[in-house]
């Protein structure tokens, strides 16, 4: 894969926000867009399951989890090269390439 540095990169720092990191041949002008997952629950439905929840008394930890969304970066655009660079260059660790 030409981008699994990035992706790795992504993931790590992404854990628990994003379900995976993918390269998309669908985005053309967007670095990246979020997807939900092809079982996933809708934000909608996420939203009134969590209004249950807390309505009847039980604690709504475990719905965070239940449906996270899926990350799709664009091979093409600028921002991801520019990503790409600084994850192969070592600068992974840097607070310039966290703020990014």
């Amino acid at each position: 894969k030409e981008f699994s540095d990035v992706i790795e990169y992504l993931e790590g720092t992404l854990s628990g926000k994003v379900n995976k990191v993918t390269v998309s041949d669908l985005l053309t002008t967007s670095p990246a867009a979020l997807v939900q997952g092809a079982y996933g629950v809708s934000p909608t439905m996420q939203r009134y399951m969590k209004a249950q929840s807390v309505a009847a008394g039980g604690d709504d930890q475990g719905l965070n989890s239940m449906n996270q969304a899926v990350m799709e970066i664009n091979p093409n655009h600028p921002i991801v090269k520019d990503l790409e660079r600084m994850v192969k260059s070592g600068e992974k660790y840097s607070e310039e390439t966290k703020n990014f």
